[in-house]
């Protein structure tokens, strides 16, 4: 039997998982711009472009050998290395996952929707939240 440490630590575990990869779903639906189910070469393209971008952007002092060799890479190099793994003509979801657990740099890309969505859910709670307690104490 686990004790109730390990029950929390399962949990969590789990349920970092599965946030991760939606996560990465929700990273899928925004580069998939004509919303097909599928990435085609423009959009991997402009999805390398953006996260490299970000990278660039968010790169720490001392950056990882892989980051600064991916960084080094062309677009096209990425795109054409991306599409040698691709079974078709477009990226799928799957490919996209398998893609980005062996990749810099979604992880970025990621720390930034987490963020957008924080500060979106933080506007939106706020004032639902706080703003009927300001107002009843104002008024009594």
């Amino acid at each position: 039997m686990l004790c109730a440490p390990c029950l929390v630590c399962c949990f969590f575990e789990k349920y970092f998982i599965f946030g991760i990869l939606l996560f990465l779903l929700v990273c899928f639906k925004i580069f998939d711009q004509d919303k097909d189910g599928v990435l085609s070469a423009q959009e991997v393209t402009h999805m390398v472009y953006v996260m490299k971008s970000v990278v660039r952007e968010n790169l720490p002092e001392t950056p990882t050998e892989e980051v600064t060799f991916s960084l080094m890479k062309q677009d096209s190099e990425i795109v054409e290395e991306i599409f040698q793994k691709v079974r078709g003509e477009a990226m799928t979801v799957v490919e996209y996952l398998e893609w980005s657990l062996t990749n810099p740099f979604p992880e970025q890309f990621l720390a930034l929707i987490y963020q957008v969505i924080v500060i979106s859910v933080s506007l939106t709670l706020v004032p639902t939240l706080f703003f009927p307690r300001i107002c009843k104490c104002l008024t009594d």
